[in-house]
């Protein structure tokens, strides 16, 4: 009987350590995201890293910490916190999205790719996923695949001008003009102050032999960002 009782007191112990170790650990990852949404990179690597160690199998924090990482510009430690959460939670999608943001800005962007289809698997209304392929794609020349997946991305979101700017951008390389006109227009009218746009519209305006238009475009872009006065269309 007293191995019996003592067994339970032990039992009941540890679950009150778990509990309190656990509601330490929520205390310290929304502290962590607090930090993180002031930017204060360095205090949510802290505050996440203390949530891992109160509570390792759980997911969300190596998350946190991956985008604070990512904050940084150190793509590589987000990478290994992203594939943490990853292990821990399979189904997580974002990880899995924003780990390819961090392959893609490394410039893998297979292993991006890679990532963003799993994020379509996992959740095929995430347009963001969509135009980040056919970035992706554009990346890697293959004209075809970007803008077979810009277009699901501006069907599902055709307010949105990202998308827009991007098959902008691919019609431009592929030489069909009129069309990169009309996406840029509209990506114009959703973010008017987007040089880059502006600077889009110069080149296919040129390819269409409206040098006008094209030099009001570029000058646009110019007063709207000056590093374009480098880069004439």
């Amino acid at each position: 009987m007293r191995v019996i009782v003592g067994l339970v007191v032990l039992a009941s112990a540890m679950s009150a350590c778990t509990s309190r170790n656990d509601a330490a650990a929520d205390e310290a990852w929304k502290r962590g995201n607090g930090y993180r949404d002031r930017k204060e990179f360095d205090k949510a690597i802290e505050a996440q890293t203390e949530a891992i160690r109160l509570k390792p199998n759980w997911s969300d924090p190596y998350y946190e910490r991956a985008m604070a990482f990512v904050g940084k510009n150190d793509h590589q430690a987000a990478i290994a916190d992203f594939d943490s959460a990853i292990r821990l939670d399979p189904s997580h999608s974002m990880a899995y999205f924003d780990r390819a943001n961090s392959w893609a800005d490394l410039k893998e962007f297979d292993k991006a790719i890679a990532d963003l289809t799993e994020t379509i698997r996992l959740d095929p209304t995430y347009w963001r996923a969509y135009n980040n392929r056919g970035w992706c794609w554009l990346e890697k020349n293959n004209h075809e695949r970007a803008i077979a997946d810009l277009d699901v991305a501006i069907r599902m979101a055709p307010k949105d001008h990202v998308a827009l700017g991007n098959r902008g951008r691919a019609w431009n390389e592929t030489r069909q003009f009129d069309k990169a006109i009309a996406d840029l227009t509209k990506a114009i009218q959703l973010a008017p102050t987007s040089a880059s746009y502006f600077r889009r519209r110069s080149v296919a305006y040129k390819g269409n032999g409206d040098a006008a238009k094209s030099q009001a475009d570029f000058d646009e872009a110019v007063r709207l960002n000056p590093k374009f006065r480098n880069f004439p269309s």
